[in-house]
């Protein structure tokens, strides 16, 4: 399960909206971190059976399985190691322990996007996308005032 990019993105032109969504987005993907740490957690529960049952049996009847009347317990483990339902299972687990990592790194990207929207709105407020404007008194204003009264007197001319 990937996160979304939507959940990620932020439009600095919707900060409020941002800010209102965050926590759900949150909310939601640490349920989804819970809910796979459960499964992962059940999952490796239900391996350590299947080993245990698959152990007991070899336990029970080592012969029929290959291994001296008394085997030691590096032998059973070894035949366990192979069993194709056991490695399957261990498989499974590993895929599940990585969902949880994937997931872990998604809240991770969380507390990212709440210090990256601090930010965003830190810039909004110091007028960083503000439109351009010339300090009162510059030579720029000045000059943009000189051009005013030159076009009023030129089109009075013309009247």
């Amino acid at each position: 399960m990937r996160t979304s990019k939507d959940d990620m993105f932020i439009d600095r032109h919707r900060l409020d909206e941002e800010w209102e969504d965050h926590p759900m987005r949150v909310i939601k993907w640490g349920r989804r971190l819970a809910d796979a740490i459960e499964q992962r957690d059940i999952h490796q529960k239900q391996t350590e059976l299947l080993y245990a049952k698959i152990g007991g049996k070899i336990r029970a009847n080592p012969t029929d399985h290959g291994l001296k009347e008394k085997p030691t317990e590096g032998a059973i483990a070894g035949k366990i190691a192979r069993n194709t339902d056991y490695r399957e299972m261990i498989m499974e687990d590993i895929r599940l322990q990585k969902e949880v990592r994937y997931l872990e790194v998604t809240m991770k990207g969380f507390e990212h996007r709440k210090k990256a929207l601090e930010k965003i709105q830190e810039l909004f407020l110091t007028g960083y996308w503000a439109e351009p404007r010339a300090k009162r008194g510059s030579q720029s204003e000045a000059h943009t005032e000189n051009e005013r009264k030159y076009r009023h007197r030129e089109a009075l001319k013309n009247i």
